[in-house]
């Protein structure tokens, strides 16, 4: 398993302690940036596979819990190979602790261009808020939104990257911690009609 980096704002401290090369030089590998959690929505599931309620992700805002989530940074390093497994399962690279998560989730392909392939999972495997289809090798970008269950990881080349971002969290619909629902729109109340005289 891989073990957690510093938080964010610690390695943002020792960027500017050791400067932009010895930094770049001790963290050279792709992360992954913990974002939030999603909010909880269920859908019914797909009788063929499972029974009951299925949980998938809702995109309508983000509940960022720092007691559970913090500002994690985990670093894509593999432990054989150049594939980390991401999985609720203990041996998987990533543990991502998650009881809609399947053990073997996901997995990303490291290397010059960075690939994601769903394991076949329950629940599926979301970039930027698209289920990709099971098995299948999906390119990444820099800045990529990964959704596991309630997890939401955004993918940084490197932590020099994530440091340098001004918000690892830009876009993101972020709920204030606790809310269940976005808060509506204020609506403006339309006068009554008046009929007119004939």
């Amino acid at each position: 398993m891989v073990p957690d980096w510093p938080p964010l704002a610690d390695l943002k401290r020792e960027w500017v302690r050791m400067g932009p090369e010895r930094f770049a030089a001790k963290y050279p590998d792709p992360i992954l940036y913990v974002c939030g959690l999603l909010k909880a929505s269920f859908a019914p599931a797909d009788k063929d596979r499972t029974r009951g309620m299925t949980p998938i992700p809702s995109f309508e805002g983000f509940v960022k819990r720092s007691r559970l989530v913090g500002d994690k940074v985990i670093p894509l390093i593999p432990s054989a190979g150049t594939r980390v497994t991401l999985g609720s399962h203990p041996e998987c690279d990533v543990m991502v602790p998650d009881l809609a998560v399947s053990h073997t989730h996901c997995a990303i392909e490291t290397g010059p261009i960075l690939t994601i392939s769903d394991s076949m999972s329950t629940n599926g495997t979301w970039i930027n808020e698209e289920r990709i289809p099971a098995a299948t090798s999906v390119p990444l970008m820099e800045l990529d939104l990964i959704c596991l269950g309630r997890y939401a990881f955004r993918l940084f080349r490197s932590a020099s990257a994530l440091v340098r971002h001004p918000d690892p969290t830009e876009g993101l619909r972020l709920l204030p911690s606790g809310q269940r629902k976005p808060p509506k729109p204020e609506q403006t109340p339309t006068p009554p009609r008046v009929a007119d005289d004939e």
